[in-house]
């Protein structure tokens, strides 16, 4: 989801308030059951290739996954942001296991949650993601595709070029210590050479 000329995306946008822990049993449920899915899908699939065999699959499956999820949890609204959290940061942010389960089962809330923070957000300064007005912290996607992080100010820029390592500021900044100090090396060679002229001088007048 991230890519240069496209601000980064930001996970708690799908959120309606902070997930600040995990529940590893909610989120591993989940993948086991939505895993025990993708088992029958490929064999139904191997026995009976119809595409509208695999969307029954999927509706019948889909259905055991809610109510198992309802009975032992409450209610999907209170699995759906650990399920967030875990499918769209860190390692499996990148990864599409999961997930187009999880947009027929809680696209619904996804989309209300979307819906309702768009109406309300800020932008972050540095990468530009967009941050619902109830987040208290924001962190930064680091080393995302079509982006680098400034090794001098730490802020994320969009990659233009392969050779990019500052930001625009940065840069600056290093391009005039850069001549600062090509000026100074300039002066102490000039020095330098005025000195052993001066010696040679003083060398070559000792003798006649």
């Amino acid at each position: 989801m991230n890519w240069a000329g496209v601000q980064p995306f930001n996970w708690q946008m799908l959120l309606s308030e902070p997930c600040l822990y995990n529940r590893t049993d909610i989120v591993s449920e989940f993948c086991d059951l939505d895993n025990i899915k993708v088992s029958i899908a490929i064999t139904n699939a191997e026995e009976s290739p119809a595409e509208k065999d695999l969307v029954d699959n999927n509706t019948i499956i889909d259905e055991h996954i809610i109510t198992t999820l309802v009975e032992k949890f409450g209610s999907l609204e209170v699995c759906y942001p650990y399920i967030v959290k875990h499918l769209f940061t860190g390692e499996e942010a990148s990864k599409a296991s999961h997930k187009q389960t999880f947009w027929r089962i809680f696209g619904d809330i996804a989309v209300n949650n979307l819906k309702a923070n768009l109406q309300n957000y800020t932008v972050c300064p540095d990468c530009e993601a967009k941050i619902p007005a109830w987040a208290k912290s924001h962190s930064c996607p680091k080393n995302t595709q079509g982006f680098y992080e400034c090794i001098d100010c730490g802020k994320l820029c969009e990659r233009i070029n392969s050779r990019q390592q500052r930001c625009a500021s940065c840069q600056e900044h290093h391009r005039y210590d850069l001549r600062h100090i090509r000026r100074k090396q300039t002066q102490e060679e000039k020095k330098e050479r005025d000195r052993q002229f001066t010696t040679f001088l003083q060398y070559r007048y000792r003798k006649t």
